[in-house]
């Protein structure tokens, strides 16, 4: 399934969070939020992060769902403020989160721009050469092993640690990262700022890094051949 119908599955969850927001808005005196919505694999987070100006983000909310099947089963909950727990948890079984199982072929509508479209596209292009290519490619999630939406972008990553911490496999092991960070909203170009192991097309970040063992970096250099031509096949339409 191209990786833009999951994200219009995926809008589902994003609405509700949304909704869960709000109503946790009112129960606050002052403050804001930022949204989270990650599928990996078959589970799926919902996070809320309250902001901070002076230290980091604090985690207010996150609430998991295991997929199995055409199902979404609520597993467990955390809420910074537990006297709101009981609230939270009547308002996530008042929702059938069954209608938004991001993988349902019926889900193939969403409301995102043309560039972020775009950019979707080009990231699966590049993303396939590191698709069931080798042990430890086998994603569940499109082409990757986790999408996250925020508020302003949309990450995509495909990770590959295969053996990579076996003893037994010092010269035999993958390490490869391949991510993607979509603006949400209309960005800037940046390509000329790209730094170590970091690539941009037009307002996308890329970052890869492939520290596999010698014998297994022949797909991270298919996934960097690739990086290149969809640089250049952006660069002659844009």
């Amino acid at each position: 399934m191209p990786t833009i119908d999951l994200l219009g599955g995926l809008q589902f969850y994003v609405f509700f969070l949304s909704s869960l927001m709000e109503q946790e808005l009112k129960s606050i005196d002052d403050g804001q939020f930022l949204q989270t919505v990650s599928l990996e694999y078959n589970s799926i987070k919902l996070k809320l992060d309250l902001k901070d100006t002076v230290n980091r983000p604090l985690l207010y909310l996150q609430a998991d769902f295991r997929i199995e099947g055409k199902k979404a089963t609520f597993e467990n909950i955390y809420i910074h403020r537990q006297n709101r727990e009981k609230e939270v948890k009547k308002f996530i079984s008042s929702r059938d989160l069954n209608d938004g199982l991001p993988w349902d072929p019926s889900l193939k509508s969403h409301q995102y721009n043309p560039t972020v479209v775009q950019y979707v596209a080009i990231a699966d292009e590049i993303a396939k050469m590191g698709y069931h290519c080798s042990s430890g490619d086998d994603y569940a999630t499109s082409y990757y092993s986790r999408i996250i939406v925020t508020d302003d972008q949309i990450e995509l990553h495909q990770t590959n640690h295969y053996n990579s911490r076996s003893t037994d496999h010092k010269d035999d092991y993958h390490l490869r990262d391949l991510e993607f960070y979509i603006p949400i909203k209309p960005s800037k170009e940046k390509s000329d700022r790209a730094g170590f192991d970091e690539h941009w097309i037009g307002g996308m970040r890329i970052y890869f890094s492939d520290r596999s063992s010698a014998n297994n970096r022949g797909c991270g250099n298919s996934i960097r051949d690739k990086i290149e031509v969809q640089k250049a096949d952006f660069k002659k339409v844009n």
